[in-house]
């Protein structure tokens, strides 16, 4: 019996790590289907998945596959929102800054995961904040991927290095490329914290006085841990056991 119960225990360690390193794309889009610049993505969905745009008058799609945040005196603010909350996932986005950053300039752009909906403003939410530097955004684009778990428990993913990561619960990990520039961090720019009821919409917005800067966003996603992940490897725990026995 006691062999018994510790093949069901690990069997069960086993769905839990197969149902965190499996991830499925909510929602993603290529803007390849926007062929005229200046089109309004303003409540849109996404091309692909459960997802929403929340855009202001400074977002636009270039009409060469991708968007263009146009920063000027008021704050410009991309946000696309997710069906339903999530509490481990993903976030992707390419980025590209239209000129070389100016280190005495602010040309960072804010970014925040949350759990309300699109109708909130970023600067109402206290939850996940967090600035791209404006020094690791050129001319070349460069790919950012956000890892998140607020699950309760270690989040195992596979990392854009193909290398397999573990985060531990309340945290995130920030990758340029395949190079994580920030490892495990709960340091959420006092913004209260990691969404405790999981993520639903990510938002990037422009800050004050960054007139003239102009980023572009392509090849979004957000991808989430598959529904099936832990059923697959509870057969795999049960499989086993009736080996052993």
């Amino acid at each position: 019996m006691k062999f018994i119960l510790n093949s069901i225990f690990l069997s069960g360690i086993f769905a839990v790590q197969s149902a965190s390193a499996a991830l499925t794309v909510a929602w993603s889009e290529d803007f390849n289907s926007y062929t005229t610049p200046g089109t309004d993505l303003n409540g849109v969905s996404t091309a692909t998945g459960t997802g929403t745009f929340d855009t202001t008058s400074g977002v636009v799609a270039n009409g060469s596959g991708g968007v263009t945040l146009t920063a000027d005196t008021n704050r410009q603010q991309l946000a696309i929102e997710n069906a339903t909350a999530a509490l481990a996932g993903r976030f992707t986005f390419d980025i590209t800054h239209d000129v070389v950053p100016d280190p005495a300039t602010n040309n960072s752009i804010f970014l925040q995961m949350t759990e309300g909906g699109r109708s909130t403003g970023s600067n109402e939410v206290a939850d996940f904040a967090y600035t791209l530097n404006g020094g690791a955004v050129g001319t070349t684009p460069v790919t950012f991927n956000i890892f998140f778990n607020v699950t309760g428990a270690d989040f195992a993913y596979t990392a854009p290095d193909n290398t397999m990561q573990t985060l531990v619960t309340g945290a995130y990990d920030v990758w340029i490329d395949n190079t994580r520039t920030t490892t495990a961090s709960s340091d959420t720019n006092a913004m209260g914290g990691l969404p405790v009821n999981g993520v639903k919409t990510l938002f990037l917005q422009t800050f004050n006085g960054q007139e003239g800067n102009v980023y572009t966003f392509d090849n979004m996603s957000f991808s989430v841990p598959e529904p099936g992940s832990a059923l697959l490897g509870m057969i795999g725990g049960l499989l086993l056991l009736r080996r052993r026995r």
